[in-house]
């Protein structure tokens, strides 16, 4: 892995853990959603039931553990924890980008440690679009795949991010064209999210005409 990669992924911790990253002026806009109440609900409370199904498996609640990290020791360690996390609560996994991994096959084990600590846990790995632009080898991307035992792969969008960070790889031509590929030949679901800008119903169009899973 170039210094350069290394470095950025080291940053992503600290930086989280250390600075103030929260938005001040924009909002998720939940504040203006209220729930109704239903004082007739026709079923007891021991009847709920918060079950939910990610591609034929089980999880206990909807909630998944989002890519955060990867591809460093610090990430190991987290990316250990969450998989012990999502174990003993029947939740699913997102570990972070595999581009570290596919740069230096040595950092593998920092995302390989959530399938030994949760051999039966949903785990699905992650990859930017700024790397299946500049070009990406499906043999190898398929083998981390078998490697971890992963359960499907999520591409993150984020034009905005690249082309305004420093160091950023600001390359988004035949994004589409790739993600459809993958959804054809990579024999897992294909999950396509974006990291905080949104995803406008033209492109969710787009990308379930290319044949995305979610």
């Amino acid at each position: 892995m170039s210094d350069q990669t290394r470095r950025r992924k080291v940053d992503h911790i600290s930086i989280c853990l250390k600075q103030d990253v929260e938005c001040k002026n924009v909002t998720t806009g939940l504040e203006y959603v209220h729930i109704l109440h239903n004082a007739l609900p026709e079923m007891d409370l021991e009847d709920v039931n918060t079950v939910s199904n990610i591609f034929g498996y089980k999880i206990s609640f909807p909630l998944i553990f989002d890519s955060i990290t990867g591809g460093s020791k610090e990430s190991k360690e987290i990316n250990k924890n969450i998989a012990e996390v999502a174990k003993e609560k029947s939740l699913a996994i997102f570990l972070g980008s595999i581009r570290p991994a596919l740069e230096d096959p040595n950092l593998l084990d920092s995302y390989t440690v959530a399938r030994d600590v949760a051999p039966e846990t949903f785990i699905g790995l992650n990859i930017g679009a700024s790397q299946l632009s500049r070009g990406i080898d499906i043999d190898k991307l398929k083998s981390f795949i078998s490697n971890i035992k992963a359960n499907a792969l999520s591409i993150h969008l984020n034009p905005l991010q690249e082309s305004i960070q420093v160091e950023g790889e600001p390359f988004f031509r035949s994004v589409l064209e790739k993600i459809r590929f993958l959804s054809k030949n990579l024999g897992v679901p294909i999950v396509v999210k974006e990291v905080g800008c949104g995803i406008s119903r033209e492109v969710a169009s787009k990308l379930e005409l290319a044949g995305v899973s979610a």
